[in-house]
């Protein structure tokens, strides 16, 4: 019998793993197959076992059996030195700093390579850690678990690998592979270029034996699984990542989850993001407005606001940071005209884009426990806000009533590139300058009746888009018979009970 526990955390130095403990109870064996343990029975020399299968690196379009999604990965233990780390090229002489101390024969350790028989998906040589066509790495991190503690004590046994080609098929395989040989598998070498060979691996860490695990007795396995990345550089820095989350990880456990987040971090501060508009009524820019709330903090050191207007081709934002203040150096904020409220003007942004906002709280270094300087997450829900800035919702006419682009082309950047079961859209065009009640419906030249949306109607589905304006409605320029519309010039007609009517035109450029 097996119970599983799952602990996870949003602190940020504490996000990046999930913990799992294993209860395993030996409850005995049944004797007259009706499928209920009957009889009690000891078990002699007790092995647990943890097969990792992580396929690392797969863009929504690609397929589960892919070249560049689960065939060019890489598997290791910490049950051999770091030398390996000199066998791949891309992280070759890098200063690490790994040492003997991390070699305990606990880990599991998957990424992403590069097959040299075949270049990457768009043409480069070079396919270790996906490197988009902008030279961003979609898949930098590491990907690994480590046994954190059993109870009782086990030692290591053996780390072996597996693959798509040679996975056991019998139970005397499997045990041959997993038990019998009691050694540190180093990586596998192609003797044809002296490089890793990438496969579609599996990693097999094995602990014990338990001399007799007695009948009724259980043995309690605490394992950690995460992610290690270092987003720009990838590879061995991404080890070195790992590294230090699981020894987070390790943390946690030696002092039984007893971590104290909210007397350690300060929180996030809360955040609005409005529209300025000038006398005239002439979309200026937008106010990031935060209030200071995690100053009474006595961990607080400072704030990193940021913005975020492009996504990488798995959809995580690229924030870039807009400024930063820190009490021991540059400080106040610019300071808005409502008391204890920060303000940053952004004027960089346009209509119909959109745009992603955050202020973060640093702490101060923390020793106890060691965790460092920590900072609130980007995706806090008092912090985070998305915005895609609109006009005002018209309340005098329909005179300036546009749709943008205008023409329409299939290609331009706001649309979703690269469509997914969790974003399946993608184009969308929009009119603007609407009333609330404003209908819309678009026709061919020839007066075919294709569509109808309304004002407040956004094409976008899927989590974290900013929401939908009572000014704008968007097409995605799918008739009403869920068919694409063709290029072409097309005609449509606003109606506001409110405002009236207007009649205008549009281009579609695929």
């Amino acid at each position: 019998k097996v119970i599983e526990r799952t602990y996870a955390w949003s602190a940020d130095f504490a996000s990046d793993f999930i913990i799992y403990e294993y209860d395993i109870i030996n409850v005995g064996i049944d004797t007259d197959g009706d499928g209920y343990p009957d009889t009690d029975r000891d078990l002699d020399d007790f092995y647990f076992t943890i097969r990792f299968d992580g396929d690392v690196s797969k863009l929504p379009h690609w397929g589960a059996e892919y070249r560049f999604s689960n065939q060019d990965d890489h598997v290791v233990s910490n049950g051999v030195d770091w030398s390996w780390i000199e066998a791949f090229p891309q992280m070759r002489g890098r200063d690490h700093g790994l040492t003997m101390d991390e070699i305990d024969s606990s880990m599991i350790m998957m990424f992403d390579g590069d097959n040299p028989e075949f270049d990457a998906f768009d043409g480069h040589p070079d396919d270790f850690g996906n490197p988009a066509e902008d030279g961003t790495l979609q898949s930098p991190g590491v990907l690994g678990l480590k046994i954190l503690k059993t109870e009782p004590k086990l030692k290591p046994h053996s780390f072996h690998t597996c693959h798509i080609y040679n996975d056991p098929g019998t139970d005397q395989e499997t045990w041959d592979r997993m038990i019998s040989d009691p050694t540190f598998e180093d990586l596998l070498i192609d003797p044809r270029n002296n490089l890793p060979y990438p496969l579609d691996y599996r990693g097999i860490l094995t602990f014990g034996p338990l001399d007799v695990f007695k009948a009724g007795d259980t043995l309690k396995v605490t394992t950690a699984l995460g992610v290690g990345s270092d987003p720009d550089s990838g590879g061995v820095h991404s080890i070195v990542k790992f590294v230090e989350i699981m020894k987070m990880a390790q943390y946690m456990v030696d002092h039984d989850y007893d971590i104290p987040i909210d007397e350690l971090i300060p929180p996030a501060p809360h955040v609005e993001v409005e529209e300025v508009v000038n006398e005239a009524g002439e979309f200026q820019g937008v106010n990031l407005l935060w209030d200071d709330s995690p100053e009474s903090h006595p961990n607080f050191a400072g704030y990193i606001a940021y913005k975020a207007s492009e996504k990488t081709a798995t959809g995580e934002l690229l924030w870039v940071p807009i400024d930063t203040f820190m009490v021991d150096g540059n400080w106040p904020p610019p300071l808005a005209k409502k008391a204890s409220v920060y303000k940053i003007f952004d004027s960089n942004v346009k209509f119909g884009f959109d745009y992603y906002y955050t202020v973060q709280s640093v702490s101060i270094e923390i020793t106890d426990p060691p965790i460092g300087v920590q900072a609130t997450s980007m995706r806090d829900p008092n912090a985070y806000y998305p915005i895609s800035p609109a006009t005002p919702v018209a309340t005098e006419n329909l005179d300036d009533v546009k749709v943008v682009p205008n023409p329409y082309v299939g290609s331009a950047i706001w649309n979703n590139r690269i469509p997914s079961s969790a974003n399946p859209w993608e184009h969308r065009l929009q009119f603007i300058n609407l009333p609330a009640d404003a209908t819309i419906k678009i026709f061919t030249i020839d007066g075919d009746f294709v569509d109808e949306i309304h004002a407040g109607e956004t094409v976008r589905i899927g989590e974290g888009y900013p929401d939908a304006r009572d000014s704008v409605a968007e097409w995605d320029l799918l008739t009403r018979n869920d068919q694409e519309a063709a290029p072409g010039i097309y005609m449509y007609v606003v109606d506001s009970p409110s405002l009236g009517t207007k009649v205008g035109k549009f281009v579609v450029v695929r």
